[in-house]
C-alpha cells in the first residue's frame, strides 16, 4: 500500500519507540493500512471476488492512519513498564513498613534528644 507525501517516517519512528521488535512495528503499520480500508469499506464490492485498480490505486496511508492508531493500539513495551513502576511501588512501601519495625528503637532514641 501506498504512503502518502505528508508522512513522517522520522516523528513515527519517535512517537513508537515503545514498539519493540519487528514483529510490534510491522502489526502497528498493518493497523494503520487495516485503519486505510476500514474509510473505503463504502466503495468496496464484498460481493465481488477482486478490488477494482482504481480503488486500490486511491488507498494511500496517511499521517493520520499512523496518528489514529497510535491512539488505539497497545505498544508491546507498556505491559514491562506497568510492571516495573508496580514493583517500584512494592518496594517502596515496603521499605516504608520495615524500616520502622527494624529500626524503631533508633528513632524513637533520636526523637527523645
Amino acid at each position: 500500500m501506498k504512503l502518502s507525501k505528508d508522512v513522517d517516517l522520522e516523528r513515527i519512528s519517535k512517537d513508537t519507540h515503545r514498539y519493540v521488535g519487528q514483529i510490534s512495528r510491522c502489526s502497528f503499520c498493518n493497523q494503520s493500512a487495516l485503519q486505510c480500508i476500514r474509510e473505503k469499506m463504502d466503495v468496496i464490492d464484498l460481493e465481488d471476488d477482486s478490488i477494482d485498480a482504481e480503488i486500490l490505486n486511491s488507498m494511500v496511508v496517511t499521517n493520520e492512519h499512523f496518528k489514529t492508531t497510535l491512539g488505539t493500539s497497545n505498544p508491546s513495551a507498556l505491559r514491562e513498564t506497568i510492571i516495573s513502576y508496580l514493583f517500584f511501588i512494592y518496594r517502596k512501601s515496603a521499605q516504608y513498613i520495615f524500616f520502622p519495625i527494624e529500626f524503631g528503637s533508633c528513632i524513637t532514641s533520636q526523637s527523645a534528644i
